[in-house]
């Protein structure tokens, strides 16, 4: 029922037990308590005493350490609702798997990506733009910007492979633009190529519509049928005359 102090070694073949309101077990060294196993009203507490770190060790090294400074390190994996594999799994055996991040008012919320101890990328929120970001060493420098009404923002370029298409329907939209082979570019609404543009030409595959049509100066609009004769609207030394033209005369 009093404090009892055990200066020696002791064995015990079963079970010890300290009974009392908060009850506290310590460890000391040189009189001083450095660890103490402590029952409050409604908590159990494993405390060390004074300035110390608090190692918790199997088969002879440590599994997780708690500093001083409350900070803690675990010194391999971590599992979640599963044993790991990776550096940390989280498995949920029911529902969703989430990890919420959540950041003060006018704090930037981020998960950072580093390699030989630089930050390379960062994905998260950026409080300044309110945006979804994918950046550099952190937000704050984007690399794609996503507002939260669908509008994205690329700070570079953005590659498409030949073969790829660029979708406006969806994932299995029939509008879109392929560049089938190296300078072949085509254009495609409801399934069916429309306009196809390569190194010399553009070939529309229907009527052309357009309120007009400017030419370079000192030049004319050519219309050949067939590819053969041709008609045209004559260049700076013609004035504006309609010409047409074939391989047996020249005429207005």
């Amino acid at each position: 029922t009093n404090d009892s102090t055990f200066a020696g070694a002791g064995t015990f073949g079963w079970i010890l037990k300290v009974s009392y309101s908060n009850p506290a077990f310590d460890l000391q060294e040189s009189g001083t308590s450095r660890f103490r196993l402590e029952l409050g009203a409604s908590h159990t507490y494993l405390s060390a005493l004074g300035a110390y770190n608090m190692y918790f060790r199997t088969n002879s090294g440590a599994a997780l350490t708690i500093y001083a400074d409350q900070d803690a390190e675990f010194h391999n994996k971590v599992g979640i609702g599963i044993t790991p594999a990776e550096m940390l799994d989280i498995q949920s055996a029911s529902g969703d798997a989430r990890i919420r991040l959540d950041a003060p008012a006018s704090s930037d919320t981020e998960i950072k990506f580093y390699n030989a101890g630089v930050a390379q990328y960062t994905i998260g929120h950026d409080d300044a733009t309110d945006n979804f970001v994918i950046g550099g060493a952190n937000v704050d420098a984007p690399l794609v910007s996503i507002a939260k009404d669908g509008d994205a923002t690329f700070t570079g370029n953005i590659s498409v492979p030949a073969g790829s298409k660029v979708l406006f329907d969806g994932s299995s939209g029939h509008t879109y633009i392929e560049e089938e082979s190296d300078t072949n570019l085509k254009f495609y609404v409801a399934a069916g190529e429309r306009l196809n543009l390569t190194n010399s030409y553009a070939t529309f595959t229907v009527p052309v519509r357009t309120g007009s049509i400017t030419t370079p100066t000192n030049t004319s609009l050519f219309l050949i049928p067939n590819g053969s004769g041709h008609v045209y609207l004559g260049d700076s030394g013609n004035g504006t005359n309609l010409y047409h033209y074939s391989t047996a005369d020249d005429g207005k």
